[in-house]
């Protein structure tokens, strides 16, 4: 694992250093080294777009971004008013639209229709349905959302609106929990977690009846502090393996590394071969009182 690094740069306009491993994403850095989970991270593949922030004035990525690659940089993300204050202004439209709907993509949206205002100040539909196409909205409310920055496009002031007492039924009001979405606050179920707890990551076998052991696990156990395994003995039929750790970079670190071994897996002995997790599986002989 790469030693941690001190890096700085200027986050919504005040200097921030941060002590982080440098090929640790971006988004993660932001998240669970600094708190700033507005930034929602939904595919870690950069196909979704909920993690967008925007560095040195262009949208990028956080979850493709290596953490060291901030250093020195100016980054902004939906917890901050934006170049200008440009993104205070979208979130205001944002809530007059009722742009905002579940939330996940909101912050990825507001900083991508950022980039879009300080760069293009007068855009057309078609300029910022182009700059939102690489934000995914699976609640498909792009209206709302396209319609909401041609607004303030337009110079539009819009507040979200409030009904009279005793007028709010079938009025246009803005939704109770739309502030906390369109400025980062909302707390969904990554965004939280007690203190001290760990970080469970399971592990399933890609064969139906097989048997297999873990490789040797004293190393790792003596490197990661506060490491558990479960289950971790010979098994049988449908198994899985699961590991506590502190951080979920320990956990996907452990699935990286440890080999596992199986017996009656469909291949012939020496075989190596990636599965669809990703870590290293060596196949041995058949084991024909597994397979009855």
């Amino acid at each position: 694992m790469p030693d941690k690094t001190r890096l700085s740069f200027t986050l919504n306009g005040r200097t921030q250093a941060v002590v982080a491993e440098p090929f640790v994403s971006l988004a993660d850095t932001l998240r669970e080294g600094l708190g700033l989970t507005g930034t929602k991270v939904g595919c870690e593949a950069g196909d979704c777009g909920a993690c967008t922030v925007l560095m040195n004035g262009r949208q990028v990525c956080a979850c493709l971004v290596p953490s060291v690659q901030a250093d020195g940089t100016e980054i902004h993300t939906v917890e901050g008013a934006g170049p200008d204050g440009v993104t205070d202004t979208l979130r205001r439209a944002f809530l007059a639209h009722g742009a905002a709907q579940c939330g996940i993509c909101t912050p990825g949206m507001l900083m991508a229709a950022t980039d879009l205002l300080v760069r293009t100040p007068a855009p057309s539909r078609g300029d910022i349905e182009d700059a939102l196409g690489g934000v995914l909205c699976r609640c498909t409310g792009y209206i709302k959302i396209i319609e909401a920055v041609a607004d303030v496009a337009a110079g539009s002031t819009l507040t979200a609106p409030l009904a009279d007492a005793g007028a709010a039924v079938g009025a246009r009001i803005a939704r109770v929990d739309g502030f906390p979405k369109v400025a980062g606050t909302d707390r969904f179920g990554a965004d939280d977690a007690p203190a001290d707890a760990l970080w469970m990551r399971i592990v399933r076998s890609p064969h139906a009846r097989a048997r297999f052991t873990l490789g040797d696990l004293d190393g790792l156990k003596a490197r990661v502090r506060n490491i558990a395994f479960i289950n971790d003995r010979v098994a049988n039929v449908r198994f899985t393996r699961t590991v506590q750790t502190e951080t979920d970079q320990q956990s996907s670190d452990w699935i990286a590394t440890v080999t596992f071994r199986y017996t009656n897996a469909p291949m012939a002995e020496g075989d190596r071969y990636r599965n669809p997790l990703g870590f290293q599986v060596e196949n041995y002989r058949a084991d024909p009182e597994v397979v009855r």
